[in-house]
């Protein structure tokens, strides 16, 4: 083949997203997370190859709204994290790192994490299977009187004391903690770490030691606005899980167990807790926004010794198998011609080249594009690059367009080599009408242009001689 002298139509494109290339956004869906008070605030974190960054730290009001829902992240950190954690925060916070206090956490399946208090990051405990027992009782006060007054979370359906509680252990930075709604003010029976231990305060109880199990006597030192002694029936009796250190002296909105007692009430009676995880255990989404699979900045094509060398670059990718290289002339579909292989998920640039021989290709124009695909199999094409004006293997006599046509339209012819070029155009009775081309030129691609403005409507036809080639193609004028 000839070298090719050509011009070049090009298309630079970029994949545009609502995103900056350099950052996207968290978005957070969450019910039941209570006011932590002017001390504390949560803050959301995500883990990015096994080390917390940070999205952003938002309060709640009474009512459970989120002060701030949508939060601006690295776009390196959202593409690589895997997981959501939730913590609490004192205000001021001196550390930079997450607390202990991991409230939700969950894993990123595509742009959604679902939060959970169980999951691995958070509590990480199993709540499906907890129970509860306890018991009215005052065994602190030596005697058998005002047994309605004190409440101990153990069995006695056995006849002696036994655990009552079954609940998992908790992580470092929570505590459960036994409380009595007593007149509407809920009133502690002390936090605990085990469900076989004493409880770590007894503020009301009386002098006598008490069964060594959470719980409390309600003998002494009552809070302003109750009176102790008192009867127990008909409160609601709670186990509660709150932050360690805690934020507040009101139960946390974590309330796994939870038994309204019976009115009139029995003591040394084992009654029954049930589960509130349900009711008191928030949950939600966090989700990332879309994350653009191959971000491309760059796709062009140019043209030397028969071949077309096409160039792209990406800013960013993701789960990138790789690109598909498919080729098609101006008349003719899309067809692969080769592949080149993606670098999976990167945050770096990356540039890819792919050479197309197209010595043997007889056409006027080729166009170019990518079909991006993922480890998954979806796929995206890009933008297509156009190649014009290539010099043909080969006499090449293009039809006319538009046909039909008023009053104009345009005419492409190929020479493979210098010729000596003849371009007539003639009616339906075969006269020539118009000479449009009469002279030598070079081996290339051409165009040239009819204008039928002082012809009248009807059938014409445009004939090439050009050396030893001639062809003649039919178009028709429509006024």
């Amino acid at each position: 083949m000839k070298g090719i002298s050509s011009l070049l139509t090009s298309i630079l494109f970029v994949l545009v997203f609502s995103f900056s290339a350099n950052s996207q956004t968290v978005t957070l869906g969450i019910t039941g997370l209570e006011d932590l008070g002017s001390n504390y605030q949560y803050e959301g974190w995500l883990i990015v190859g096994g080390m917390p960054v940070t999205s952003g730290t938002f309060t709640v009001d009474g009512s459970g709204m989120l002060s701030q829902t949508v939060f601006t992240v690295n776009m390196s950190d959202m593409i690589n994290a895997t997981t959501f954690v939730l913590t609490i925060e004192p205000i001021p916070d001196p550390d930079p790192n997450p607390s202990s206090v991991h409230i939700l956490g969950g894993d990123f399946t595509d742009f959604n994490a679902p939060l959970s208090v169980g999951h691995p990051a958070a509590l990480g405990d199993d709540f499906s299977s907890i129970d509860g027992k306890y018991i009215l009782a005052t065994p602190t006060n030596g005697a058998m009187t005002d047994e309605l007054s004190g409440v101990w979370f153990l069995d006695l359906s056995g006849g002696s004391p036994a655990v009552g509680l079954t609940l998992p252990t908790l992580p470092a930075g929570w505590k459960y903690e036994g409380w009595s709604v007593i007149g509407g003010m809920p009133v502690t029976t002390g936090t605990f770490t085990a469900v076989d231990m004493v409880d770590d305060a007894d503020p009301y109880s009386g002098a006598m030691p008490g069964p060594p199990f959470p719980g409390e006597d309600f003998l002494v030192n009552a809070p302003s606005g109750l009176t102790f002694p008192t009867d127990l029936s008909g409160t609601t009796q709670v186990i509660s899980i709150e932050p360690d250190p805690d934020n507040s002296t009101a139960p946390f909105t974590l309330k796994p167990l939870v038994a309204t007692v019976p009115s009139p009430a029995m003591d040394h009676l084992t009654y029954a807790m049930s589960s509130n995880v349900a009711g008191s255990f928030p949950t939600g989404t966090a989700t990332r926004s879309a994350i653009v699979p191959v971000e491309l900045t760059s796709f062009t094509a140019s043209v030397g010794n028969s071949e077309v060398l096409l160039s792209w670059v990406t800013a960013t990718e993701t789960n990138n198998l790789g690109f598909e290289v498919e080729r098609s002339t101006t008349n003719a579909g899309w067809i692969k011609i080769g592949f080149v292989d993606g670098n999976g998920t990167t945050t770096e640039s990356h540039s890819y080249s792919y050479r197309d021989d197209v010595s043997s290709i007889n056409a006027l124009s080729l166009r170019y594009r990518l079909k991006q695909i993922d480890f998954n199999g979806e796929y995206e094409y890009s933008d297509v690059v156009l190649v014009d004006n290539l010099a043909p293997t080969d006499y090449v006599l293009a039809q006319n367009y538009p046909n039909p046509f008023n009053p104009s339209t345009t005419i492409k012819f190929g020479l493979p080599e210098k010729s000596d070029v003849a371009i007539t155009i003639y009616n339906s009775l075969g006269a020539e009408v118009e000479t449009l081309v009469n002279e030598v030129r070079e081996a290339g691609r051409y165009e040239v242009e009819f204008n039928a403005d002082n012809f009248s409507s009807g059938i014409y036809y445009y004939k090439i001689q050009a050396g030893s080639f001639v062809e003649t193609k039919k178009m028709i004028l429509l006024k």
